[in-house]
Order: structure tokens, then C-alpha cells, then sequence
């Protein structure tokens, strides 16, 4: 039937042609506007088979090398899905023991893949980034899964430590009591730091079903409680079971009733990923200091959060990890970033991320990250 009957019916339309004109005008509009979006959803999914089809060549060669790269997320993630390649992801992590941290990083290159780490950081560095050219491969080696430099999350890199792998579909991943873990405390850290996507929902409670009978529910809410974080966890899984439709029992002690809806709120308000706009980032840092005073028993202070670590500051500006002295000149830097912010009218303006960030530290007491 065509738009403008449907609009407001023929004899409106032949009274008015301007608005017959325009109500046509709009609906070609929307489905040139539906055609984009799908074109644009066809090529993402391509992109993505493609970029599975490639990690996986590479990380059998690596196998093959004698290595033992443990896939976290991603790729383990991904072959629950009903549409395996419709789960698009920016990167693929890797976990490598200490000991075979160098020898992979030779195999990535000899693979013709490239990072922009400084040589000498390699000893030192949680995780390196590597990306090949003509080629949609993001890989992400990690030394420890938790940036450990960050005081509110290196207390979760313990539970990691002695992990035995296990094959899974031709890849070596966690034990599934350990990879649902992982998950959630993935999820844990994006939420104190900018937001949860809806993805990782999706993710926990595909997880949870498929390997119901192969988790250790008591003890996963032990781990959980100890680091603060058993009440969002069960926000997750009620989230992605009651909300997301993913069919999976809740035994005790995750049974009991729980509000998401602040929870969900904030997810959708911060897309895919949990972070679609600068003022959430910016957040970032007040919510994470924030956090670490919980745990020190300290007040969070105004001056930590304008005046961060060098630690925090570091990948914005790399040159103080060789000249940590700069660290005044990174904060007039910063500084000076959000003036210019707030003379332009952005939305990512200190005030703003600021708001939020008081705004979602509430939502963090309430789910039991901080007192």
C-alpha cells in the first residue's frame, strides 16, 4: 500500500499535494535509511566472518608453534550465538603464560602482524596490541586478563593464575566454571568504569545455559562476594534470563529477587559496548577513584580525580612512561582539553562526565560494588 494512504487516507492526500509530496519524500527517505543500515549490517557481518576465518589460521599456527594461547570471549563466545558471525567483536584477547609472553609476540610478527608498543615496555606491559595490514585481525595478547596497574582491579587477577585450559572447538579457552567468571568479572570491571554493553549480557546468560551442569554455583558466588561483586552478578544473570529471554535456572545463592531495572537502564543508555560517548568515559575517572577509596576506606577525593595517577594517564599520554617527571605538564594537558570542551558546548564536558559519574557511583552502591 503506498505510504500516504496509509498516512492519513486519499482524500487528504488529494487535498493537500504538498503533503502528499513530502509524505513521499519521507518514506523514501526511510527506506533508503533501511537499505543503508541493513547494506551496513551486511558488510559488518562479512567483515566479521572473514576476520574469524583469519584468527583462527593464526592461532593454529601458533598452536603449531608450540604455544599456548588461551582464547578468552570472543571467539568461545561467539559459537553459542544462532548467527555465530552476527556477534561482531572489535578484537580477539589472547592469554599467554609469562614464559611464552615473548615467543608469541615473535609469532604474531613473524604472521606479518604489527604493534605499536615500544620494544622496551614488552616486560612490563598487561597487554600489547597487534592489527595486520589489509586485514581485519585486532589482536589483544594479554599477560595478565585485569590491568594490573589499576588498584580497583589487579585484586582480580588472582582467580587466573593457575588456570589448567581446556580444547574447545579447536581452541585452548578457561574451564567453564573459570570463563563464566571471567564474564562476569569482565563485565564487572566495564560496569565501574563507563557502563556494561548489552552484548556481554547476552554473552553471560548463552554461557550460563550451555554450560549450566560444569559450574560450581556456591563457589562462583564466593568469588564474586569477595571481590564485591555477587549483587551485580546476579543483576547479569537476571538481566540476561528474564530480560534477554535466555533460558537457565538460578540456584541458591542467586536465587533470591533483585531490582535491574537501574541496571538495565544504565546498560541501554551506554550501547553495545557501555561506552558510546565521551562523557561516559570521561566518568571513568572519577567512578574508578572512587571505587579504590571504598576499598581503602578512604573518601573519595576532588583533587585525585582532576589530578590522576600517571598510571591512569599513561595511554593518553605515553611519553610519561619514559619521562614520568612530565606528569604536571599531562594534567595542564588534560586540563586543558576539557576548557576547550566546555567552550565548544560538548556534551563530554567535565561538568557533565561529572554528573554522571555521581550518578553512577548511587547506581554502584546499589549493587554492592562500594559501601
Amino acid at each position: 500500500m503506498d505510504c500516504r494512504f496509509r498516512a492519513g487516507g486519499a482524500a487528504e492526500a488529494a487535498a493537500d499535494p504538498l503533503r502528499d509530496r513530502t509524505q513521499d519524500a519521507c518514506c523514501q527517505g526511510k527506506r533508503c535509511a533501511a537499505r543503508c543500515d541493513q547494506a551496513a549490517s551486511h558488510r559488518q557481518v562479512l567483515n566479521q566472518t572473514v576476520r574469524s576465518a583469519e584468527f583462527a589460521d593464526l592461532y593454529h599456527k601458533l598452536r603449531a608453534a608450540g604455544l599456548h594461547p588461551i582464547v578468552v570471549k570472543g571467539q568461545l563466545c561467539s559459537r553459542l550465538y544462532p548467527l555465530k558471525d552476527h556477534r561482531i567483536s572489535a578484537d580477539d584477547d589472547l592469554y599467554i603464560p609469562d614464559a611464552e609472553f615473548m615467543a608469541c609476540h615473535e609469532q604474531l610478527l613473524a604472521n606479518g602482524l604489527t604493534t605499536d608498543t615500544p620494544a622496551d615496555e614488552f616486560a612490563t606491559a598487561d597487554e600489547v596490541s597487534y592489527t595486520k595490514s589489509d586485514s581485519p585481525l585486532y589482536i589483544e595478547l594479554h599477560r595478565h586478563l585485569f590491568d594490573s596497574a589499576e588498584d580497583a582491579h589487579d585484586e582480580l587477577n588472582h582467580f587466573f593464575t593457575d588456570i589448567n585450559p581446556v580444547e574447545m572447538d579447536g581452541f585452548l579457552g578457561m574451564p567453564p566454571h573459570e570463563h563464566l567468571l571471567y564474564l562476569l568479572l569482565h563485565a564487572y570491571k566495564h560496569f565501574v568504569r563507563s557502563g556494561i554493553g548489552a552484548r556481554q549480557f547476552c554473552d553471560i546468560g548463552l554461557w550460563a545455559r550451555a554450560y549450566h551442569a560444569e559450574i560450581d554455583w556456591q563457589r562462583l558466588h564466593e568469588q564474586c562476594e569477595s571481590v564485591h561483586a555477587a549483587t551485580f552478578a546476579a543483576a547479569a544473570f537476571r538481566i540476561a534470563r528474564d530480560d534477554l529471554g535466555i533460558e537457565f535456572d538460578l540456584p541458591a545463592p542467586w536465587d533470591g529477587s533483585i531490582d535491574v531495572e537501574p541496571l538495565l537502564h544504565d546498560s541501554l543508555c551506554g550501547g553495545v559496548y557501555g561506552s558510546n560517548d565521551l562523557t561516559r568515559l570521561h566518568s571513568s575517572t572519577v567512578t574508578l577513584n572512587a571505587v579504590k577509596a571504598s576499598r581503602a576506606g578512604e573518601k573519595s577525593s576532588v583533587l585525585r580525580t582532576v589530578f590522576p595517577k600517571r598510571e591512569y594517564l599513561e595511554r593518553r599520554y605515553p611519553y610519561l612512561k619514559k619521562r614520568p617527571y612530565l606528569l604536571p605538564v599531562a594534567w595542564a594537558q588534560r586540563l586543558a582539553h576539557y576548557a576547550s570542551e566546555k567552550q565548544s558546548g560538548a556534551d563530554s564536558s567535565a561538568s557533565g562526565s561529572i554528573k554522571l559519574a555521581r550518578e553512577r557511583i548511587e547506581l554502584m552502591k546499589r549493587y554492592g560494588v562500594m559501601d
